[in-house]
């Protein structure tokens, strides 16, 4: 467990560039009693973690705008400018990370407000809502069942890819038949 004792400020120039925010373990002090473990926040280009980081969330700023925390509704957990993105972020779980909470409280709410008749969905929605945390293997285990996936082992990005076709499909975007034309359709009548 690592436990920050005070906040942080960290300074950001904008390069129009995808930032990681990392966690990284610098230096570990050991007395009788405990383990001190001094580590650092930093903002990182690079996407990949070493053995001693971890990603408490990634963004793009685009120039002048603001950076926000705030989601209005599950697809804006991947707005891809100027919002924090926390679909990557390894949140502590027993045994295996999972999902950020958020993430998956938003996600049970919609299933709620929009799924009346497939009780699948209904459970794993009030799972969610009543645990802090949901098992990863839970998740998956809803995924395959409610979308006829393989059962394997998916990245965070996925499981939320897959999350995300379910919101689409419960708010009528018809996944499946997008037109690739965007022109209008023309009728003869002989």
């Amino acid at each position: 467990m690592y436990i920050l004792d005070k906040s942080q400020n960290l300074n950001y120039t904008n390069t129009n560039k995808e930032m990681v925010i990392k966690f990284r373990v610098a230096q570990i002090e050991e007395t009788e009693d405990f383990r001190t473990y001094n580590s650092e926040i930093f903002f990182d280009n690079k996407i990949e973690l070493k053995e001693d980081e971890f990603e408490l969330g990634r963004f793009k700023l685009r120039e002048g705008a603001e950076l926000r925390s705030n989601y209005n509704d599950f697809l804006d957990f991947s707005t891809k400018y100027n919002t924090i993105n926390i679909i990557n972020v390894k949140y502590a779980n027993v045994e295996k990370h999972t999902l950020h909470p958020l993430i998956i409280r938003t996600f049970a709410k919609k299933l709620l407000k929009a799924s009346y008749d497939n009780n699948l969905d209904t459970i794993f929605a009030m799972e969610s809502l009543n645990s802090k945390t949901i098992d990863r293997d839970v998740i998956i285990s809803y995924l395959v069942r409610r979308l006829g996936i393989a059962e394997k082992g998916y990245t965070n990005l996925e499981l939320y890819e897959y999350m995300k076709k379910i919101v689409k499909e419960l708010s009528g975007v018809k996944l499946n038949e997008e037109r690739r034309d965007k022109g209008p359709k023309k009728i003869i009548v002989d």
